[in-house]
């Protein structure tokens, strides 16, 4: 259920709106937490990683509240001309209780996504421009299951790269430790793209995830010499395959089977968004939307959508 908060409906009209920093960071991320629609691209230290994604991006996101407790949360990124930009995301709605409606008063051109499987009509819109697919894996099933639902040739190719490979876990940890991961990380992604691709602010964003345990970070090594790395990022009961690299075949299928597994065994994590997919667009994104789709999840939908008025 959506949370409500424990006042009449004619107390909306005393709401105050504030800036994100003048909101306490547990009050902000506990109304993700306990709202239903709520998921990890609003919470602040996505906001945070969203900032620092993009050189010279304003943070514009803000909370209304009510008698100083929170009510909604509006996350919004603005790049150096005013255009939403996310970190490499969809913009996200803003989350209310059932009394506040904001979502006609809060940038209303903006397209805003809604998490995967969440009702389209329930939504506080009008008009939904299209729906994504992100490909999902259930996790509550038996780890038989899983291994059964791969399509068959990522079996052998799975089977072939434990040959080869070794898997390092790092999560729940001391911060050095994280870092240290991450760094491993960092270089893996630099000889794979030969550039660096994001600024520096993000990796380290992503070890203090990995230090709290909202982030599972894999390293696959040949020998000495690395060769992959896969991270991850939880929260609640989902999990979501944030980036990776590989520098030889078949890693990328070991990390992402790893990856299942060790999300499966810490008994928290219901589903593993693996990610978006397009199997309309380029030979690249069809190429990743087949790769992707090969894990034995199926096509979840979710919403990008804005009043009619302003479609």
């Amino acid at each position: 259920r959506r949370p409500r908060l424990r006042a009449t409906e004619a107390a909306v009209t005393f709401m105050d709106l504030v800036r994100r920093n003048e909101v306490p960071v547990e009050a902000w991320d506990g109304f993700v937490r306990d709202h239903v629609d709520g998921w990890w691209f609003h919470t602040w230290t996505w906001i945070d990683y969203a900032v620092a994604y993009t050189p010279g991006a304003v943070d514009a996101s803000t909370a209304y509240t009510i008698r100083g407790e929170v009510a909604a949360v509006v996350p919004l990124v603005l790049d150096a001309f005013g255009s939403p930009v996310y970190g490499g995301q969809l913009p996200v709605a803003p989350l209310s209780l059932a009394e506040v409606s904001i979502q006609k008063t809060i940038n209303p051109r903006i397209r805003w996504a809604y998490r995967p499987g969440c009702e389209i009509d329930e939504l506080p819109v009008d008009y939904v421009e299209r729906k994504f697919g992100t490909n999902v894996v259930d996790l509550s099933v038996d780890e038989s299951v899983l291994w059964r639902n791969l399509r068959k040739s990522y079996k052998s190719l799975i089977n072939r790269a434990e040959e080869r490979f070794r898997v390092e876990t790092t999560s729940s940890c001391e911060i050095g430790v994280a870092r240290k991961a991450t760094e491993l990380a960092q270089e893996t992604h630099f000889c794979s793209a030969k550039r660096r691709t994001r600024p520096q602010r993000t990796w380290d964003l992503q070890a203090l995830w990995v230090a709290s345990g909202d982030g599972l970070l894999l390293i696959a090594r040949e020998n000495f010499d690395l060769v992959g790395f896969a991270y991850v990022i939880r929260w609640k009961d989902w999990a979501y395959y944030a980036s990776g690299a590989a520098l030889k075949d078949n890693v990328s299928h070991l990390l992402l089977w790893e990856a299942m597994k060790a999300l499966k065994a810490d008994g928290s994590t219901r589903y593993f968004e693996i990610g978006y997919v397009d199997e309309n667009g380029s030979e690249k994104e069809r190429n990743i939307a087949f790769f992707k789709s090969g894990f034995g999840g199926r096509l979840w939908e979710y919403p990008v959508a804005v009043h009619e008025e302003f479609a």
